[in-house]
């Protein structure tokens, strides 16, 4: 049933890559992905780990395939529809949009002195992160100090923060790195080679940045909308038809599994006893038999935090307003055992079907699948029709990788439905503003000076 599993998401993955109009790109095409090479690993490691898939699980997760290229198709056919009758009429007239939004409207410039400040700011948080997770644990080396951190932050009741000012310059940070994935973006896409060395600079210095808190997942998201919005620029000029050539895929394979090679050496505050072949796997494959002893009721009781409505799927937004309205039975950690298949440790994610069937049953997977497919499809419909703009694409290469990682746990709506996703908008917005507002004045400081010339 596994290889079963396996072929019957890949050719569902051919057929959304042909409906969508051979655009990998496209919500559904990234979704379904991300669980082919789960189903792939789970075929290469199924006898190692004594797994045999249940019927449940393969409906569940076929049918949320589907479902997903059903209900994104009916988006897109109404978004095309649309396009068509409004490019057959007469054209209707355009209100200029006001100065505020063409803030975020027109495409970012590029200030090369700008930049050198962005990459102070950053040398000087990464500084202070080092510092302070230092004096938190000063018996430790910094590696351990990073562990330590991160341990009391994922399990602790009590959390270890970052305190101010430095929790919001990270959070200014984090939210620059996404500025810089967008500039690099344009860079690349221009071809300008002169700019995009420091541009590259920048963006190591905000990787860096985010796995200095033993994080990957932001990490790896840059480098993922990144990517994307390159080829959404791509998109833009060649409507239809693949945008890689084989040569280019075949490169783009290669770089993948040298990333997945040295992922394990990314794990910074992070204990691995693996080696790189089993740690990969398991972290790439073992959620689907996480999910099926999950069905299969092999995992025991739920915790009682259960009892709220949607504690899982909503888990950011509920802790979130415990936190700020003090209700305690609101602040408590993710119900995530750790499953052992074989004698052997596959982890505690279990894929977004988890957090779907776990809070409303498996009505919640078509229910919450729906959602995922209908807000990314809409935001990807916008995107692809001003690229160079600022917002819309920024939103989707954000929900994009989201997307791809919902094969390995609850990701959108953990990032969708959470006080992270408004935040880091907020935090952009500000440092759009800031950014132009610097570089008009770089450009005119530099004008002055050649006049004086």
């Amino acid at each position: 049933m596994e290889l079963g599993l396996f072929v019957f998401l890949f050719g569902l993955l051919l057929l959304a890559y042909r409906l969508f109009d051979f655009d990998f790109l496209a919500p559904a095409v990234l979704y379904i992905a991300g669980f082919v090479a789960c189903a792939f690993v789970v075929v290469l490691f199924a006898d190692a780990w004594s797994f045999s898939m249940h019927s449940n699980t393969f409906f569940v997760i076929s049918f949320g395939a589907v479902w997903f290229v059903f209900c994104a198709l009916f988006v897109h056919s109404v978004c095309s529809a649309k396009l068509a009758v409004g490019a057959a009429g007469r054209a209707a007239p355009v209100m200029k949009p006001r100065r505020v939004l063409r803030l975020f409207d027109a495409p970012v410039p590029y200030s090369q002195a700008v930049i050198w400040v962005i990459i102070a700011l950053q040398i000087g948080v990464i500084i202070l992160s080092a510092l302070k997770v230092c004096s938190l644990f000063p018996e430790t080396d910094l590696i351990s100090a990073i562990a330590g951190f991160r341990q009391s932050r994922t399990f602790d009741a009590e959390k270890l923060s970052w305190g101010f000012p430095l929790s919001p310059l990270r959070n200014f940070c984090y939210a620059i790195g996404y500025l810089i994935v967008i500039l690099t973006a344009q860079s690349i896409h221009r071809n300008e080679l002169c700019n995009r060395k420091l541009l590259v600079l920048s963006l190591a210095l905000a990787i860096v940045l985010e796995m200095e808190s033993g994080s990957r997942t932001n990490a790896v998201g840059y480098l993922l909308a990144l990517f994307l919005l390159v080829l959404l620029q791509k998109r833009q000029e060649k409507k239809s038809g693949s945008l890689l050539s084989i040569r280019q895929v075949l490169g783009a394979s290669i770089i993948l599994v040298v990333f997945l090679a040295v992922f394990q050496s990314m794990a910074i505050g992070r204990s691995v006893n693996r080696g790189v072949v089993e740690y990969v796997s398991v972290y790439c494959g073992a959620q689907i038999p996480n999910l099926d002893a999950f069905l299969d009721g092999s995992l025991g009781e739920p915790a009682a935090s259960s009892n709220l409505f949607g504690s899982m799927t909503f888990v950011r937004i509920i802790n979130y307003l415990g936190t700020q309205l003090g209700v305690t039975e609101w602040v408590y950690e993710l119900d995530l055992p750790f499953h052992f298949q074989n004698g052997m440790s596959l982890g505690n994610v279990y894929t977004t079907y988890y957090a779907f069937i776990y809070d409303f049953g498996y009505a919640g997977v078509g229910i919450f699948v729906s959602i995922m497919a209908v807000v990314s499809q809409l935001v990807y419909e916008t995107a692809k029709k001003n690229p160079r703009s600022f917002f819309s694409p920024f939103l989707y290469s954000y929900l994009s990788y989201k997307l791809v990682l919902c094969f390995f746990s609850n990701k959108f709506f953990e990032a969708v439905a959470s006080p992270t996703l408004v935040r880091l908008i907020l935090y952009l917005i500000v440092a759009v503003i800031l950014y132009r507002w610097l570089c008009k004045h770089a450009s005119e400081r530099k004008g002055r000076l050649k006049g004086i010339r």
